[in-house]
């Protein structure tokens, strides 16, 4: 059986920090292996789900976006909860929070009810209602809620094979602290399957979709670090163990490896077919198998906007190359709401609070081949050359909106030219684009509405 449910915006590092007993007892008591090196590969939620539950990015995937003009439901995801049904097992998929759901927020949702158990019609329900009181339903905490709905399915289906995911946003998406509240009843929720013996016979997957995207912390180094490395945890049956010591042992080599959501994809689809031998894409072999120790971020699928194995230089702001790469990064925004110009606002440069040079550590960009018949030992050049450079500038302010930004813009030293290559928003925008949201809630963090609401709530 399959178990996995995340929290919205959990490092591993606030995992450790906000759910203290929890991380404790998984491991000290479960035997839980950590991966340290898990890095995010986009940003937020949808792009740290979609590759997980398909093995593939949204933009290797059909169009199901919003507002498209030729766009499908989701239903023609591969899904890999699809493959399990087909083997057999009972599928449950619940996520707390309806209105910004991975697949509804600005993807199409579903046609048809993705797995045996949806809890969505639930939470729809529950937001209509008087009992909806902020973190709780009644006198419920609504994290208690999704975990009893989670062990009535592994008590409901406890002769059949189950395969259940739960994605809990409610606790943690706008702000990393609230975390706390749900420790004692997640460290119950654990004791009680391991008591009533349901993880003798299923693996638990217990994770972080990527770390705060905003407040105070995101705008430090550490900040910027935690978002890209979000918690990721497997906890293997002991009796599995016994009879599959290989795999417990690449897991736990594996533990500090670069790996990403394509990696627990191939994981999920080796518990149906590990004794087959199938071969699993070189970005995202299965866990289960020995994953090489020299893997980079571009074999690993990660853009550099995201990877975290790279060295930072500070640059001054005022640099040319700086000036013109934060240029370059609203002139992107511009280009996404051009559209919608009657709408949204065109957005000027307000201020640039901190750039850096984004290079791999100097023996990468120094190596030239290797020096012996057997590929073993290395050759370093004395000199580096180099024609392109990533430049990430950070807290780019824009005007009138007040959007703080971070954006990785590849210099081409030869052409004078400058590329965005990823881009994210790191403070919240509230009800600035509300007059796009309907329209096109793929630019929503772009746009700054010409007509702005007396209140902005955040979201």
């Amino acid at each position: 059986n399959v178990l996995m449910f995340g929290f919205d915006s959990t490092s591993r590092l606030n995992f450790i920090r906000k759910l203290p007993k929890t991380y404790k007892y998984m491991t000290e008591i479960l035997g839980s292996v950590i991966l340290t090196g898990y890095n995010i590969i986009g940003d937020a939620t949808t792009a740290a789900l979609i590759p997980m539950l398909t093995g593939q990015t949204e933009m290797e995937l059909p169009e199901v976006r919003k507002n498209q003009d030729i766009s499908h439901s989701v239903d023609i995801y591969p899904l890999v909860w699809k493959e399990f049904k087909k083997n057999g097992y009972a599928t449950l998929f619940a996520e707390d929070q309806p209105t910004m759901s991975v697949f509804n927020l600005r993807l199409n949702g579903f046609d048809k009810q993705p797995t045996d158990h949806y809890m969505r019609p639930f939470w729809l329900e529950v937001s209509y209602s008087e009992l909806d009181k902020g973190r709780c339903l009644g006198s419920k905490p609504k994290h208690d809620v999704m975990l009893d709905y989670l062990k009535d399915f592994q008590e409901k289906y406890k002769d059949l094979r189950r395969f259940s995911f739960g994605f809990f946003s409610d606790l943690s998406h706008g702000d990393i602290n609230p975390l706390a509240y749900a420790d004692d009843s997640m460290l119950q929720f654990l004791q009680s399957l391991y008591r009533e013996g349901y993880l003798k016979n299923t693996m638990l997957i217990l994770f972080g979709d990527h770390g705060a995207r905003y407040g105070k912390i995101r705008s430090t180094f550490q900040g910027r670090l935690e978002e890209r490395l979000p918690f990721m945890s497997i906890t293997l049956p002991t009796e599995f163990q016994k009879e599959y010591p290989e795999i417990t042992q690449n897991l736990q080599s594996n533990a500090a490896k670069l790996t990403t959501p394509f990696n627990i994809h191939s994981t999920l689809l080796d518990i149906l077919n590990y004794k087959s031998g199938i071969a699993y894409p070189y970005r995202g072999q299965s866990l289960f198998r020995e994953i090489p120790g020299n893997m980079t971020c571009t074999e690993a699928g990660i853009d550099t906007h995201w990877c975290t194995c790279m060295e930072w230089e500070e640059l001054d702001t005022g640099q040319d190359h700086v000036v013109q790469a934060s240029k370059a990064v609203v002139d992107f925004i511009n280009e996404q709401t051009l559209p919608y110009r009657s709408l949204c606002s065109q957005l000027d440069i307000g201020a640039i609070k901190r750039a850096d040079l984004v290079t791999a550590n100097e023996q990468v960009l120094r190596f030239n081949g290797t020096r012996d018949e057997d590929q073993r030992l290395p050759r370093f050049g004395h000199e580096v050359h180099v024609k392109k450079a990533d430049i990430q500038v950070h807290a780019v302010f824009t005007s009138p909106s007040n959007a703080l930004f971070e954006a990785t813009v590849t210099v081409s030293f030869e052409h004078q030219s400058y590329t965005l290559q990823g881009i994210s928003r790191i403070n919240k925008y509230g009800d600035q684009p509300h007059c796009i949201m309907d329209l096109n809630p793929n630019i929503r963090q772009f746009c700054y509405c010409k007509s702005q609401p007396a209140l902005h709530k955040k979201r």
